[in-house]
């Protein structure tokens, strides 16, 4: 099996929900394109174009992120990895929000610095979220969605690099330091 044949099938057979959010990934990318397509290929006069109905008319910096962020999901961990070669947690957070030309600070705790507090329940795609291990902020990822009071984030794991979990589980929430938004909605 060549390369990309094991991709395809570890993608939608052996971790069909890493497979839909590549499905996702590239039907908006494609949308995108082709609506820039025809708009810049579309001669300027008064008659409208029909873009086809499935063409999203505007993504917001929040589905953005949330793209951008899933996308990295398998992405291996790396120590003060900043790249998708490899991801430390507060490398991750900055790479996604840099792909919108947000610039965030180097470190977890720089990083906690920023934006403004929210509580859990208010949590939006897109907030940062943050952990402790004592008194010292340690950690960050980013909440991706909240389902029937679980509230899900996706972070780079120091030993499974780049992947979702529930905030709600006892490891979480023992050392949750709190939820910043560093974008305005």
């Amino acid at each position: 099996m060549t390369k990309f044949k094991q991709a395809l099938h570890f993608y939608f057979v052996q971790d069909a929900k890493l497979g839909e959010r590549w499905l996702l990934v590239l039907g908006v990318l494609s949308a995108l394109a082709f609506q820039q397509y025809t708009e810049s290929s579309t001669p300027n006069t008064h008659s409208s174009v029909k873009v086809a109905s499935f063409i999203p008319q505007t993504l917001t910096k929040n589905d953005s992120l949330l793209l951008i962020a899933e996308a990295q999901i398998g992405v291996p961990y790396q120590y003060a990895g900043k790249t998708p070669q490899g991801f430390d947690c507060s490398g991750f957070t900055r790479y996604v929000y840099s792909q919108l030309g947000i610039s965030l600070g180097a470190s977890s705790y720089q990083q906690f610095r920023e934006g403004v507090s929210i509580a859990t329940d208010d949590a939006l795609p897109g907030d940062l979220v943050f952990f402790r291990s004592s008194e010292k902020i340690s950690h960050v990822g980013m909440i991706t969605r909240q389902e029937e009071k679980v509230t899900y984030f996706v972070h780079a794991s120091s030993s499974r690099g780049v992947v979702e979990d529930q905030l709600e589980t006892d490891y979480f929430q023992s050392r949750l330091a709190g939820i910043r938004r560093v974008l305005n909605n």
